[in-house]
């Protein structure tokens, strides 16, 4: 899930060198190593079927550590991903941990004023694939989906992905988190389908 793509094994020294002189710097659109190569993540948020929302995420400190450490150290690689949806007006800071996102960020977590499956929403990634120089993994053909459940409406203002299946988790670690460009409302039985892509240029 957090493995280097093919194309840039080659480089996984140089990368490691670059990070541990802090040679690289968070931009809007991603991560710039070396001022050469751009890592990158993007969601994009679909309700009943039609695309309501996309932009660049924030790559929060804990994600990168985690992703580094697995791709060129020796730290496990989490068993899964999970997306996970927040209601509050937060917008996402650096360095936001997992323990720390439930509370600051207001996480959907009931299953009758909320969404109706039990755990966060597992994040599902194909094999990386490269287009005209740019490296991505995502779930592109396996969406994950939020399905509403409420007795009047719910708002929801954001996504993250983190390493933890459990609404409300503090636990693991946060890759990313991503507030929409404005508050959404949403209606019993609405359906949330939502796609995160890591790309590499």
């Amino acid at each position: 899930m957090f493995s280097i793509p093919n194309k840039l094994n080659r480089f996984r020294n140089e990368i490691a060198r670059f990070i541990a002189a802090g040679d690289y710097y968070s931009t809007p659109e991603g991560v710039v190593l070396h001022d050469a190569m751009l890592i990158q993540g993007k969601y994009r948020h679909y309700v009943n079927g039609r695309l309501e929302d996309e932009g660049y995420n924030l790559v929060v400190d804990q994600g990168r550590q985690l992703m580094l450490n697995v791709a060129l150290f020796t730290t496990s690689k989490p068993a899964a991903l999970y997306l996970a949806a927040f209601a509050g007006a937060y917008t996402p800071v650096a360095g936001l941990l997992a323990i720390g996102f439930t509370a600051a960020a207001t996480e959907l977590v009931s299953n009758t004023e909320g969404y109706s499956e039990t755990t966060r929403r597992t994040w599902t990634s194909a094999t990386a694939t490269t287009v005209g120089g740019t490296t991505s993994v995502g779930n592109t053909a396996s969406l994950a989906r939020f399905t509403i459940i409420t007795a009047t409406s719910i708002n929801i203002n954001g996504f993250a992905l983190l390493d933890n299946s459990t609404k409300g988790g503090t636990g693991g670690n946060l890759v990313s988190a991503y507030r929409l460009a404005a508050q959404r409302t949403y209606y019993n039985t609405d359906k949330i389908d939502e796609e995160y892509i890591i790309s590499w240029t």
